[in-house]
């Protein structure tokens, strides 16, 4: 069922190619995981950009903040205000 709606999620991203994306955090895998729960909880579709894995893939690695999570602009402030006290 997981598959199911990031599958979903996926596709209604692709289907509204018009949108600008913001950056709204950059951290770790893990800590990207449990921002990506929250916004999965309240319905805010996300992209995530893997910056390890393209750095891995081209021999280097990367130190750091280097998972991105980007959300439509008109999605931004609810989206802060649903990470506030949680993100820094």
């Amino acid at each position: 069922m997981k598959l199911r709606k990031k599958i979903l999620r996926k596709i209604t991203i692709l289907k509204n190619k018009n949108m600008a994306q913001v950056k709204i955090y950059s951290g770790s895998e893990i800590l990207v995981g449990a921002v990506a729960a929250k916004l999965e909880d309240a319905g805010i579709p996300f992209i995530q950009k893997d910056n390890i894995s393209g750095g891995v893939a081209a021999g280097f690695g990367t130190l750091g903040r280097a998972i991105e999570v980007y959300v439509d602009e008109a999605d931004k402030a609810t989206a802060e205000e649903l990470l506030a006290g949680f993100v820094n």
